[in-house]
């Protein structure tokens, strides 16, 4: 039996550069809409956009400004439900710094209580064609308010809300089964035959095992001829997320960053979660060594560094100055541990040295071989909580490196979280 689903759209443009947008509602969808688990084909993800100023910062229709708090709403069709929510702009336009986005979602009959959303995504990449706050992640909602404050009053250009469902149901799918993911023993650090490399490969979910789409994708990899420094991030998308949410995660930052931002592919090589699973981001991310073809797979991640460097992404947000932010936990640590020694292997590097790299018209920049995004590019990635763990972290690649190097060494790697 069909459904029609109504939506209503609220927003406000309060004085002082204060938007309070899109408060869309529908009928609450049934459990199968956004089930999680898939059978024959993964979920497909749904975005609606809801503009909010034009190409001059000017308000758009459904908006209003001035010191009287009035309310416009604008009757919306067939919007339905959806668990993310991100923010777009122009290319080149930053927030000021006393920007603040707050938002507040509702499910089930009522309102949450007013959340603060991270405005700290990455911006001003050479691969994007837009810029982004990131996306927060939230239960299945059908509606959502989001106040977005800025202290000179100004709003950036062609700015725009989205709501993204990552869950929608497929049009044609089998009998319902549970999320399947490929998995593969892990090997043991030292086992005989088999370069340090190989030793540490940890097992890597891939981006079939998170339902990437993959003709939304470009589908020319674009190589390089090595990897000199690796990239430590955080997505900024908050902590409170569940074993089962993380496919329904990556799939929302997917499609944000390729439809929202212009990327061509999903910005990180890995992503690694708060229970400690590695995921493959980017396309190719996993068989690229010095040995393939390509040797590694051009990122997206650091603005004009991208070229000689690996994208590690923590899914989560580590800035203390945040309300949704935590420290991050020992399984995601081991995780970031684990990858970065497996890459570090691969391309020969000194997880405790430096490295040197190229930007196109500046000096060349010397940084240290396991980094943070801060490092390479004025932002607060990968968060203050996680940053200050990087010294701990390179000497834990080191050490898990060198242990791989031993021949005769028969130490398990440790096991990952069930799922």
């Amino acid at each position: 039996m069909s459904r029609i689903r109504t939506a209503r759209t609220v927003a406000t443009l309060l004085a002082g550069g204060v938007l309070a947008a899109a408060v869309l509602t529908a009928g609450q969808p049934a459990a199968s809409d956004v089930a999680i688990p898939v059978a024959d084909a993964a979920p497909t993800t749904e975005m609606t956009n809801v503009p909010l100023t034009g190409s001059a910062g000017e308000p758009r229709p459904g908006t209003t400004s001035g010191k009287a708090e009035r309310e416009i709403r604008v009757e919306r069709n067939a919007t339905g439900a959806f668990r993310a929510v991100s923010l777009s702009w122009e290319k080149g336009v930053r927030l000021d710094h006393g920007a603040h986005a707050t938002a507040r979602f509702h499910r089930n009959g009522e309102w949450t209580a007013w959340q603060d959303i991270p405005l700290g995504g990455d911006q001003d990449s050479g691969e994007a064609k837009r810029t982004g706050s990131g996306v927060f992640f939230s239960d299945t909602s059908d509606g959502a308010q989001l106040r977005l404050t800025t202290e000179k009053g100004e709003l950036p250009r062609n700015l725009r809300l989205s709501l993204i469902n990552p869950d929608k149901k497929p049009e044609a799918s089998g009998s319902k089964g549970t999320q399947r993911l490929t998995m593969k023993p892990a090997a043991a650090v030292g086992t005989a035959g088999a370069s340090a490399a190989d030793r540490l490969e940890p097992v890597v979910h891939t981006r079939a095992d998170w339902g990437a789409d993959e003709s939304k994708a470009d589908p020319g990899l674009k190589g390089m001829d090595t990897v000199r420094a690796m990239v430590v991030h955080h997505t900024v998308n908050g902590n409170a997320y569940r074993p089962e949410d993380v496919p329904s995660l990556m799939r929302a930052i997917y499609t944000d960053k390729i439809e929202n931002e212009g990327y061509g592919d999903f910005p990180y090589h890995f992503v690694v979660d708060r229970f400690g699973g590695i995921w493959e981001g980017r396309r190719g991310s996993i068989a690229a060594s010095p040995s393939a073809s390509p040797k590694a797979i051009l990122g997206g991640h650091a603005a004009g560094y991208n070229t000689g460097t690996l994208g590690v992404a923590t899914l989560g947000n580590f800035e203390p100055t945040e309300e949704d932010s935590a420290k991050p936990e020992p399984d995601m640590l081991n995780g970031v541990r684990d990858v970065l020694a497996w890459k570090g292997a691969q391309y020969q590097l000194d997880p405790k040295g430096k490295a040197v790299l190229d930007f196109a018209g500046q000096k060349p920049k010397t940084v240290d071989v396991v980094s943070g995004h801060r490092d390479v590019y004025a932002t607060l990635c990968p968060g203050e909580d996680l940053y200050a763990l990087l010294p701990a972290l390179r000497q834990q690649v080191a050490d898990r490196m060198e242990q791989a190097q031993e021949p005769t060494g028969t130490a398990p790697a440790e096991p990952r979280a069930q799922r």
